[in-house]
């Protein structure tokens, strides 16, 4: 299990968490499917938010092994 310290309260904001909003569309190929929203909490200090902003490809790669995950699809 993980911990970190929160003494530290650089946070962008007087908020605790933030929201993503990312769009999940199919690569490569028109689809008839609508594209799907999702909304992804993120605690709002700047060390977190900045690490999303660096690693959001892998951030978006996680979010859609969900989506297949939650729906049964097959990788």
């Amino acid at each position: 299990m993980a911990h970190r310290d929160r003494t530290n309260t650089k946070k962008t904001d007087r908020f605790d968490y933030c929201f993503l909003e990312v769009q999940l569309k199919k690569k490569g190929k028109l689809s008839e499917d609508p594209d799907q929203v999702r909304l992804v909490t993120v605690d709002n200090q700047l060390e977190t938010i900045l690490f999303v902003r660096n690693n959001l490809d892998a951030c978006i790669e996680n979010i859609a092994l969900v989506r297949k995950t939650e729906t049964g699809q097959k990788r």
